[in-house]
């Protein structure tokens, strides 16, 4: 809300310097006065203003697309990708007087192969809820899937990006901090503290609680979360600031 703040007080200072430049050189040419100094200072001060936000504002857009074209064909992928077949098991004949040591390791070859082929998940599996005591549930986590409650909205956790499902990324995770996708850190996760980044101190974790610097909000956890998944929680629960 800040950054939006500045970019429009920003941008009404370009344009009314503009506007009183051209207006004042307009109006001295007209009155035979010539071209006053104050008058080109503000046009040209209102100008270079005018053009540098547009250069960011395209800058920030073609970013935005770009994000939102590389999340859609994710999403595609993970729509369109088909499913591989396990490998089928290849009978092995046979062979007069086979020693039982070679089977064992024709059968530990094989489980070696498996276990590479199905890598573990890094997110807490299952399905947890998130209630505001006093109100009700109001988040779902479902492994790397979140769900809010309040809005009907879904998002996806892949690798350190967490996606808006139908929109693009939101979010970027670095090791125990988490940041807006375009924009500055906004929670860090400390022992059993959840900090802001520019602020300090700002709720505490305890067992299956999430409680407000000043405990005017509490939050339960149905279930266990990782550090990941929480860092996520925060910031929809306390959003960006």
């Amino acid at each position: 809300m800040r950054r939006q703040y500045f970019y429009w007080t920003y941008l009404v200072i370009a344009i009314l310097l503009t506007v009183y430049g051209g207006y004042l050189l307009i109006y001295n040419l007209d009155q035979g006065k010539g071209v006053s100094i104050l008058c080109l200072v503000c046009l040209i001060i209102g100008v270079v203003m005018l053009i540098t936000y547009l250069t960011l504002f395209l800058i920030t857009w073609s970013k935005k697309k770009k994000a939102k074209e590389t999340a859609s064909i994710e999403i595609e992928k993970d729509e369109e990708e088909p499913q591989v077949e396990a490998p089928k098991e290849e009978k092995i004949p046979a062979k007069p007087q086979q020693k039982a040591d070679d089977v064992v390791y024709v059968s530990n070859r094989k489980s070696t192969y498996e276990r590479k082929e199905r890598p573990a998940s890094r997110y807490r599996e299952g399905t947890a809820y998130i209630k505001k005591v006093g109100y009700g549930p109001i988040l779902r986590v479902d492994g790397n899937r979140f769900l809010d409650m309040r809005t009907n909205t879904y998002y996806r956790l892949e690798g350190n990006n967490v996606f808006q499902e139908g929109s693009g990324p939101v979010f970027e995770i670095h090791g125990n901090k988490i940041r807006s996708a375009f924009g500055s850190y906004l929670y860090e996760i400390s022992g059993g503290s959840i900090n802001k980044i520019f602020g300090g101190f700002y709720a505490s974790i305890s067992g299956n609680y999430i409680t407000l610097y000043d405990s005017s909000e509490k939050y339960e956890m149905s279930d266990d979360l990782d550090k990941t998944q929480i860092l996520v929680v925060a910031a929809l629960i306390f959003g960006s600031y």
